[in-house]
């Protein structure tokens, strides 16, 4: 996470897509996702596990992708977040 948070402070991006659980105990991208929120970058969370969507519930702007997924859904996603019809 310290290399995504230093990213952060980078040029500007449009959108970021998140894996919710990331290696290590009690590690997540929450963290991630708050600085992005108050910067108003959206993002998309990834996940493995149907009970990250109660991490992930802390951003409800936010779509969650579970995984497997397919292109149509990723792209469905990323046009949600970025607020395209």
């Amino acid at each position: 996470m310290p290399e995504a948070l230093a990213f952060l402070r980078g040029p500007e991006f449009n959108l970021a897509v998140l894996d919710v659980k990331l290696s290590g105990p009690d590690a997540d991208s929450l963290g991630v996702a708050a600085l992005l929120a108050a910067k108003g970058t959206p993002f998309i969370f990834l996940t493995g596990m149907r009970m990250d969507d109660v991490y992930a519930r802390q951003f409800p702007h936010a779509p969650v992708i579970e995984k497997p997924y397919d292109r149509a859904t990723l792209l469905d996603a990323v046009h949600r977040a970025l607020g395209i019809p």
